[in-house]
């Protein structure tokens, strides 16, 4: 027997999925929740990133930068205000390929804008660029 997308809707159709409460509460819409990657952690980057991090509704997810020092400082600050570590990554190709960031940040030096928010964009990420 061949099973169609019909049959096999009407075959699970009938198994019961249980949430506890526990694990519902952190099941976000769509638009419940903003991912935040930010690229380039200089004074102006983590600033931003500080912005953002304290921004209800929004939760810092990645940081690019590459110098892994200041990767970490923003990662403690963060952890100070309460949110948790982001992703580390010092290539953004790379953080763009296995992110699951909404927005990327650019706070890089004005070579870098043009080809990371291309990038981003290719990418289907919305983009902050000042």
């Amino acid at each position: 027997m061949n099973t169609t997308r019909r049959s096999f809707l009407k075959a699970t159709a009938a198994i019961p999925v249980a949430f506890t409460a526990a694990s519902y509460s952190r099941i976000l819409g769509a638009n419940d929740r903003i991912n935040v990657g930010v690229m380039g952690l200089g004074g102006r980057g983590q600033g931003l990133a500080q912005t953002f991090a304290a921004t209800e509704g929004v939760l810092v997810t990645d940081l690019c930068e590459a110098d892994p020092r200041r990767a970490d400082k923003t990662n403690g600050v963060l952890r100070k205000m309460g949110a948790p570590d982001a992703k580390v990554s010092g290539d953004i190709h790379r953080m763009l390929d296995t992110s699951d960031c909404d927005v990327l940040v650019i706070a890089t030096p004005d070579h870098w804008h043009t080809p990371a928010a291309m990038l981003a964009l290719a990418a289907g990420r919305h983009v902050y660029l000042e």
